[in-house]
């Protein structure tokens, strides 16, 4: 996220837009505040293009660099949105904003303008928040042979050359990192059921369950971790309730001993139709880590899913904690 968020301020920089003040701030306030700023700079720019609408002709520069601003805007909310279909939408957005001003800046600008060169390397940058690694790859090495025959005439130039050189290798992770979790899909996987409290949950076989403890069986794997602790005392208590008071416990030993930051909390629905809450945190001094949190309560009892992992390998254990979770299953 912090990557996606600085080569968002690179991007305006490059491209004669002023960043958003949320990005400015990108490491001193929430996503959730982030996502408001952006929306009330996305309102005043959605303006500004309206009135270059008016004002100018379809392919003045002008009218292209609000086009790029408000693009820049909706891909900024996309690339914070939890909820995919929100994500998609914004990128769609920014994806044809991006193409209209790349269309007016190549034909007035010349291909080799750094303007028109900045529209490349944020279309491309689009693409590949869409995952059309191609699109990207494509668009990023063309951006890359203009800049080469160019060569490093200025900041801006030198800046653009490093953002689609960086973004070409970050696809080659990325496709790493997704045939590296399609490998582990078909890993095979197995079933526990705790005896004692009724739940049942599968995981993956290279992953291992410790339940000395029942009440807070571990299932681990590298730097990776997903805990599911019971909680027998809460009869008559809410969901809210329970979520609360677990939290609230969370949080105070955090305190005592390190930095946390909410990212989200939002309610969803395990297998059976049985209600949860989940609440997703930043955990240490500089942000090292993160927690996804899932709490269900079953009449009597109530069941925390807690999945950590450090903030860099969290991508690759992700997949796992997902399906760990969607399999987990309670008996009435």
């Amino acid at each position: 996220m912090l990557r996606a968020i600085s080569m968002v301020v690179l991007a305006w920089l490059s491209s004669a837009g002023a960043p958003p003040a949320c990005a400015q701030q990108a490491t001193q306030i929430t996503i959730p505040e982030m996502q408001r700023r952006n929306a009330e700079e996305m309102a005043q720019r959605e303006k500004a293009l309206n009135s270059a609408e008016e004002k100018f002709q379809p392919d003045h520069p002008d009218l292209a660099t609000a086009l790029n601003n408000l693009a820049e805007s909706h891909r900024f909310a996309a690339s914070l949105s939890k909820d995919d279909g929100t994500r998609q939408k914004e990128a769609a957005i920014a994806e044809a904003m991006h193409g209209r001003a790349l269309a007016i800046r190549e034909k007035v600008l010349g291909l080799r303008h750094s303007f028109t060169l900045a529209s490349m390397v944020n279309l491309a940058h689009v693409y590949q928040l869409q995952r059309r690694y191609d699109d990207a790859e494509a668009m990023y090495q063309r951006a890359i042979e203009i800049l080469t025959e160019i060569g490093p005439r200025a900041g801006i130039l030198m800046e653009l050359a490093r953002q689609a050189t960086a973004g070409r290798s970050q696809i080659d992770r990325e496709r790493g990192r997704i045939e590296a979790s399609a490998q582990r899909q078909a890993v095979a996987r197995q079933s526990y059921a705790n005896p004692d409290h009724r739940w049942s949950i599968s995981y993956p076989t290279d992953w291992k369950l410790d339940d000395r403890d029942r009440l807070d069986v571990r299932i681990s794997r590298g730097p990776a971790i997903l805990g599911i602790h019971t909680y027998t005392d809460v009869a008559g208590k809410s969901l809210d309730q329970v979520a609360d008071a677990i939290l609230q416990r969370w949080e105070q030993n955090m305190r005592s001993v390190n930095v946390f930051t909410q990212i989200s909390r939002q309610r969803l629905t395990l297998p059976d139709n049985l209600p949860a809450i989940e609440v997703v945190h930043h955990i240490g001094r500089g942000v090292l880590g993160r927690s996804r949190k899932v709490i269900a309560v079953v009449k009597e009892r109530a069941f925390w899913i807690d999945a950590e992992a450090s903030l860099l390998s969290w991508p690759d254990y992700e997949g796992d904690f997902n399906r760990m979770v969607e399999s987990f299953r309670v008996q009435e």
